[in-house]
């Protein structure tokens, strides 16, 4: 039996270099729930796979905020699965009214800002019978494809283009579209890239000498992207290529039956991959580590992580994977987060918009960024910073957290996706600790506000 592991790699442009003698931050582990791949994950760490519940295929959603749970199956339907989740929490998949999803009707899990969910089937095109979508960015697009009777596969398509579902593999669009940016760029399996602004195809970067071609699996905001590299025919290796305008092979190269992908690569070049073992390594900033190897020593022996088609980082560092808690042999999906970014308070609500705060460490004058995601677009909000350890304060339908010790606020506006992000100064102690809470606008909602969770700034620390 081969050995694989899941290796992390940090395979940066240039510019997300981090300073000489910076060392990796430690990550502490939690089990999200049983599931048995991941497929996807999103800015607010929700993760995506499916899962089995007596013997049935389940899709499911986890995250810091978001419990483990299976989603809702239509009346006559009978098993599903979640392929992509963008950051408003839309899950795209597809369920069957048999027992295997993948050949069933492509659908959409909408989030109703409440806690349920709206379930839209996204049809496929005419004389085809079943579709699977794979992919939503934060602009709502949704793609995937659609297949024709008799397991004779089919196009890749754009489910919600403004004409309907649309042929898109006819218009020069990759197989099996699996990576889609907010700039609306995707890849796939096979061929290169397409912009569903100007429904135009466009090559992949020159590949290097000796590869013969690229499976896409991801694509970040920068365009950098992540997948195997084909070398002749025979043999296959974890690639990425980054805005540097270099391609990388970030594994050995492994004959072309191995398991070896690099499946997800966040704006900061951070990727993860699945490589067949002894190629986890990591050589300063350029290099794969073990994901057991990013834990505290004294946890390293508590977690292992098993070989799962799917894992993911998001833009913070998190990190979802499947492997198991050795003390309780309970296996699923686990969270990895890097010890930089603060603690999580609650208090996320109603809506579906969440916070991060992740850096060096505020109270040593070092920068943090605050990062909302989830939220309208283009709406307006207001950043509220109480102290830590005050009571908390019910209003609107939810929660802000320690506002008891309210001391300032900060008018917020969110981007053309819903995201707003801010550098916090660090200042040298002795200083207080402070929480960090957003409520914005959201006409979705009935009292038309969302509230995301509160984060710690441990300033005085």
């Amino acid at each position: 039996m081969k050995h694989r592991t899941l290796v992390l790699s940090v395979a940066c442009a240039t510019t997300c270099l981090s300073p000489a003698g910076a060392q990796r931050p430690v990550y502490s582990a939690r089990l999200l729930g049983p599931a048995v791949t991941v497929n996807d994950m999103n800015e607010a760490g929700e993760a995506v796979g499916w899962t089995l519940t007596n013997g049935r295929v389940d899709a499911w959603i986890a995250g810091p905020e978001h419990p483990f749970a299976t989603l809702p199956l239509l009346p006559g339907y009978n098993a599903a699965w979640a392929q992509g989740v963008n950051d408003a929490g839309v899950v795209v998949g597809s369920m069957t009214t048999g027992s295997l999803p993948e050949f069933g009707q492509a659908c959409a899990w909408v989030p109703d800002g409440i806690g349920g969910y709206t379930i839209r089937l996204l049809g496929q095109l005419p004389g085809h019978t079943q579709s699977v979508a794979y992919v939503v960015n934060n602009r709502g697009d949704i793609a995937g494809v659609s297949l024709r009777p008799g397991f004779q596969g089919g196009p890749s398509v754009w489910f919600n283009s403004p004409g309907g579902v649309l042929d898109v593999s006819a218009l020069g669009a990759p197989s099996s579209p699996h990576g889609l940016n907010d700039d609306r760029v995707m890849t796939g399996w096979s061929g290169g890239l397409f912009d569903l602004d100007t429904l135009q195809a466009s090559p992949l970067p020159t590949l290097p000498s000796g590869w013969t071609g690229f499976q896409g699996w991801a694509i970040n905001e920068h365009g950098e992207l992540a997948g195997t590299a084909i070398h002749g025919g025979t043999r296959r290796s974890a690639a990425i290529w980054t805005r540097a305008g270099a391609w990388e092979s970030i594994s050995a190269e492994f004959s072309s039956s191995a398991s070896v992908q690099a499946f997800d690569i966040n704006r900061s070049g951070l990727t993860t991959a699945e490589v067949p073992a002894p190629a986890a390594h990591f050589a300063g900033i350029n290099g794969s580590v073990a994901l057991g190897s990013l834990l505290a020593p004294a946890e390293q022996g508590l977690w292992t992580f098993s070989v799962s088609l799917g894992n993911a980082v998001d833009d913070s560092g998190r990190i979802v994977a499947i492997g198991r808690d050795t003390r309780t042999q309970a296996s699923g999906a686990i969270l990895l987060t890097p010890g930089d970014c603060a603690r999580s308070l609650g208090g996320r609500g109603p809506g579906n918009a969440s916070a991060t705060l992740c850096g060096s460490g505020l109270g040593f004058g070092e920068s943090s960024e605050y990062v909302v995601v989830g939220a309208p677009a283009q709406t307006l909000g207001t950043l509220l910073i109480s102290r830590a350890g005050f009571a908390d304060v019910p209003a609107f339908g939810g929660t802000l957290v320690s506002f008891a010790g309210f001391l300032a606020q900060v008018a917020i506006a969110t981007d053309g996706v819903g995201r707003f992000r801010v550098t916090i100064p660090g200042t040298p102690p002795p200083t207080t600790d402070l929480v960090l809470q957003t409520v914005l606008l959201d006409d979705r909602l009935p009292q038309r506000l969302a509230f995301t969770n509160a984060v710690l700034g441990e300033f005085g620390r």
